[in-house]
């Protein structure tokens, strides 16, 4: 199972996708049963060090349900090229979750071992429609950030029973796959654990997303968009793709 994918090594999404198509029908099926998302906690880290340790690289971890599980990190780096690719949207895996994770820490996470729920095949979809998404690395919208949170709250909404009905952590997590909450409402509660962070966190991330989003140039599904406008449309580009 899975033997074409390379351990170890980084692999740019679109290369993951096309050995993933190349994979056996019956191998397109295999569960995804958990997601995480991580943010680096080591002192060393830039961004962490930049920003005063208010923010740091982020990263999705998922575990493909084969036996044994296999792990897999997905990384959005900027300013470097992966395998020929400029938009360094890279996966690695692994059979240990550790050997992924090291220097960080989740703090999102939804799983869930049973049938119906995402794919194999849907999650190299996705993917593929996260880097169709952009056109370069962009310090204040199309980054590592933004990127772990499109994955992860779609992924969330689109499979939002199925999750639901294993373990989802935390509890704003919980409250937007459920829909009662907006992604910046999430995004504002997950980042901060106090009331008055969460409004001054909820109070920039949208006016620099309303900033961005009234002055790109750039036309189509580039264009900047407002988070639960952006979800909506991967989400529902994903459900056509498949």
């Amino acid at each position: 199972m899975l033997d074409n994918v390379p351990r170890g090594s980084e692999l740019h999404t679109t290369v993951f996708m096309a050995l993933v198509w190349e994979l056996a029908p019956s191998e397109w099926a295999i569960p995804i049963v958990a997601m995480d998302a991580f943010k680096v906690t080591e002192a060393t880290d830039f961004l962490l060090n930049k920003t005063s340790g208010k923010y740091s690289h982020h990263f999705i971890l998922v575990e493909i349900g084969t036996t044994p599980p296999l792990f897999a990190r997905i990384d959005f780096q900027g300013w470097r090229e992966v395998q020929c690719h400029s938009v360094s949207q890279s996966i690695r895996l692994s059979a240990e979750r550790a050997s992924l994770t090291p220097g960080s820490a989740s703090f999102a996470r939804m799983s869930n071992s049973g049938p119906g729920g995402l794919t194999l095949v849907a999650f190299a979809a996705l993917l593929k429609i996260m880097h169709d998404r952009t056109p370069r690395y962009e310090l204040l919208s199309r980054n590592c950030i933004w990127l772990t949170e499109c994955i992860l709250y779609a992924t969330g909404r689109r499979y939002s029973k199925h999750w639901r009905a294993g373990h989802v952590a935390p509890y704003a997590l919980e409250q937007y796959v459920d829909g009662a909450i907006d992604a910046q409402t999430e995004t504002a509660q997950i980042y901060t654990e106090n009331k008055a962070g969460r409004v001054f966190v909820y109070g920039a991330l949208q006016m620099a997303r309303r900033v961005l989003w009234l002055f790109t140039l750039l036309a189509g599904k580039h264009r900047i968009r407002l988070p639960d406008e952006e979800i909506e449309e991967i989400v529902e580009e994903w459900r056509q793709y498949l």
